[in-house]
């Protein structure tokens, strides 16, 4: 059988009950370079997975997403990271009433909830929580 993933990239290592895959990927520096940033990402829990044969499917996935080849620096950044490097440049040419209310409502109501999540595993199911999360007045 063939291995579809590198093991050499990542191990899997149980951490405080949970299941973690420690790898490395790109990501772009100030200066323009690219360099190899240690990541980790918690697959599932010891109590859900007890043995490892049974986290080993979800590893295989995870490993084939991450060795699929189309992982950029771009998408290893942040969204906090996106919105205030490129985001926020391209709404210089709004007016200057709309560029305050978006430049506010992303650091007052946004950027804390989900400025953390990386672009590449963004999903729509984040968004959700965090508007559900807003005052009622916000939306």
């Amino acid at each position: 059988m063939t291995n579809l993933f590198d093991t050499k990239r990542a191990i899997l290592y149980v951490h405080h009950e949970a299941w973690f895959v420690r790898y490395r990927e790109p990501v772009r520096q100030l200066d323009g370079s690219i360099k190899d940033r240690q990541r980790a990402k918690k697959l599932g829990g010891v109590r859900d997975y007890p043995r490892e044969s049974q986290i080993k499917p979800l590893f295989a996935e995870f490993m084939r997403r991450l060795n699929a080849g189309n992982v950029s620096p771009e998408a290893c950044i942040t969204l906090a990271e996106f919105v205030e490097k490129f985001y926020l440049k391209y709404i210089e040419e709004k007016r200057a009433s709309t560029k305050k209310s978006y430049t506010e409502i992303w650091n007052n109501h946004i950027r804390d909830r989900i400025g953390h999540i990386r672009m590449r595993e963004f999903r729509t199911v984040d968004a959700s929580k965090m508007l559900r999360q807003l005052p009622m007045k916000m939306i």
